[in-house]
């Protein structure tokens, strides 16, 4: 079977797929990205935009908290939805 083919990132569903099976694998996708980032901006940028706090600088790291914490609900979000897709 070829590839899939990529549009927007995100792979699109071959034809042997069902339309509800679809729907499932492209919110399981947004969720893995939503843990993805979220956890990237915990690891690597919140602990650098903390440094910056020390010289007086808040926002960067008040930013960074709100995406990680963003992403974070976007993410169980996310897993809510594709359990009720899942029945």
């Amino acid at each position: 079977m070829p590839p899939a083919i990529v549009w927007s990132g995100l792979p699109r569903a071959r034809h042997s797929m069902s339309a509800e099976e679809d729907r499932l694998a492209l919110v399981r996708r947004l969720r893995e990205r939503a843990l993805a980032a979220s956890a990237h901006l915990r690891e690597e940028i919140v602990p650098l935009a903390e440094a910056l706090e020390e010289t007086g600088t808040h926002y960067p790291a008040l930013v960074a908290r709100l995406g990680a914490d963003t992403y974070a609900y976007v993410e169980q979000w996310l897993a809510q939805l594709e359990a009720e897709l899942r029945g």
